[in-house]
């Protein structure tokens, strides 16, 4: 899942989850343990009444409290967990709109735009008052956009959560998208554009996704496609928010040391004026079958070559994604999965190598990501592919099989211990999996998988006419090459290619 549903997410940046003020490369399937909210072994019921009615969920064994679901009369999902270990406070509010369904902005960046512009003023806060208010509060405060989801997070004292919700739903309410402000913000996200194309494994991602997807909107970055992002308007963010950021596409997570009939309350009466709105009706082309291999080269500022290998997966609702999780992790997971240890310890090839299963909303990729020197490239590829085959040929060892899923679900443990990440996963599970409780499924799932899921999987999913291939190599190791999409050129991963070559040596070089 490395989506794992929010467990994925954090790993992925490849395409990237991007944070306000700062990015967070994620790689990871599907990074999903992930792309979840965390809620081990939970026996939950969630009531959506239409007044603002309450359901208790049972005790996590993983977790203390317990976790009340509602939907407001305005269509708003609100979800509240108490921990009252420490008095402490996390919220979280996603707007259940990302890069990958901007619609007629597709390609623009727009949800990460408005992310940072309603920041930037409301009708009761100024410019840079937000920020001031809450730290004022002792908190902090942060938002993310990702492919699927744009959230806003705040993490602060419980005596003061009343006072920060209040700040949060002035910002989702109303913004004013001042045009002097929007002009300096956009300066500062085009500084966050050129950024990222000077980053090899930001470029990297991007040139992967691109490479893989021709029609679905994910092949194009969060941030947007710089030309297209310069054109847009005032007028586009306000028609933007104002369609998107309506109750009935938002869920409201709040998480720590509360009370829930006057939490509930409370948040009844801040958003009892927030009317709900009839949501744009689109739906994404779906992506073609890829039917061929692609394979794109670039000249790159860096000493080392980035190569990524990336086949056509699922959404992380597929059934499928729960075996794909756990072939990622036999792969490329740690020292001791099969690529690391034979390409890094035993060949000693490369300097790194990890493998995902990146599942969001709609179909993502199966990622192999590896670091090396030039010379290296072939034969690594090389050992790749042989090792693709292998898991085809050959099932996976009962130690394996335990191992990979004993690594998922302490993933997923490791990465829900604060009241913050919590929060997160709750909301994302429920934004992209339509149900707050899915990592309960999802451990379920992968505790199910068994040797021959991981063999069927491999066959059906790990193709050569479903493989997308992109190297960044230094500029002075190759020419540029221009992508084709329609170009078939061979894997030479023939026996005669696997040849040991001698290492070079050579002095020290600067690069």
């Amino acid at each position: 899942m490395k989506s794992r549903a929010s467990a994925k997410e954090e790993k992925k940046e490849c395409n990237d989850t991007i944070s306000h003020g700062e990015f967070s490369l994620r790689y990871r399937s599907l990074w999903l343990v992930i792309f979840t909210g965390i809620i081990f072994f939970v026996h939950a019921y969630c009531c959506l009444n239409s007044a603002f009615s309450l359901s208790a969920e049972e005790d996590f064994p993983f977790s203390q409290g317990k976790i009340k679901c509602a939907v407001l009369d305005n269509g708003m999902r609100f979800i509240l967990k108490e921990n009252h270990n420490l008095p402490l406070v996390s919220i979280f509010l996603c707007v259940s709109t990302g890069s990958g369904g901007e619609g007629k902005f597709s390609a623009s960046g727009i949800s990460h735009f408005t992310e940072h512009m309603v920041f930037k003023g409301t009708t009761n806060y100024g410019v840079g008052d937000i920020f001031r208010e809450i730290e004022s509060y002792g908190g902090r405060i942060n938002a993310v956009t990702s492919y699927d989801y744009t959230g806003y997070k705040i993490t602060l004292p419980s005596e003061f959560v009343y006072p920060a919700l209040k700040v949060l739903g002035d910002m989702v309410m109303n913004a004013v998208f001042n045009e002097e402000e929007l002009q300096k913000e956009r300066e500062v996200v085009l500084r966050e554009i050129k950024l990222s194309l000077d980053d090899p494994q930001r470029y990297t991602s991007r040139s992967l996704w691109q490479s893989a997807y021709s029609v679905h909107p994910y092949r194009y970055p969060i941030l947007g496609e710089e030309q297209v992002f310069r054109d847009l308007t005032r007028k586009d963010l306000l028609e933007f928010y104002q369609t998107r950021y309506v109750p009935n596409n938002m869920i409201l997570v709040i998480v720590g040391d509360v009370q829930e009939e006057a939490t509930l309350s409370f948040v009844r009466e801040l958003f009892k004026g927030f009317q709900k709105k009839e949501l744009p009706a689109f739906d994404n082309e779906p992506e073609p079958k890829q039917d061929r291999l692609r394979k794109f080269e670039k000249k790159f500022t860096a000493g080392l070559t980035y190569l990524a290998l990336g086949f056509h997966s699922v959404a992380l609702t597929d059934e499928d994604c729960f075996a794909l999780d756990v072939l990622a992790t036999i792969l490329g997971e740690g020292e001791l999965s099969r690529l690391y240890n034979l390409i890094c310890n035993k060949k000693k090839l490369a300097y790194s190598i990890e493998t995902m299963n990146y599942t969001p909303r709609e179909p993502g990729l199966f990622i192999i990501y590896s670091l090396l020197e030039e010379s290296k490239r072939r034969r690594v590829q090389s050992l790749i592919l042989k090792q693709l085959e292998l898991i085809k040929r050959k099932k996976v060892s009962e130690d394996e099989l335990e191992r990979a899923k004993n690594i998922i679900v302490s993933d997923i443990l490791f990465h829900t211990q604060t009241i913050a990440a919590q929060a997160h996963q709750l909301a994302i599970n429920e934004a992209i999996s339509g149900d707050f409780r899915f990592t309960e499924k999802y451990v379920q799932k992968i505790r199910e998988v068994d040797a021959e899921d991981i063999q069927k999987v491999a066959r059906k999913y790990l193709l050569q006419d479903r493989l997308s291939i992109v190297a960044l190599v230094p500029q002075d190791k190759s020419k540029e090459t221009t992508f084709d999409k329609n170009s078939i050129q061979p894997l030479n991963i023939g026996i005669e290619n696997l040849k040991k070559t001698k290492d070079e040596t050579s002095a020290i070089q600067k690069y």
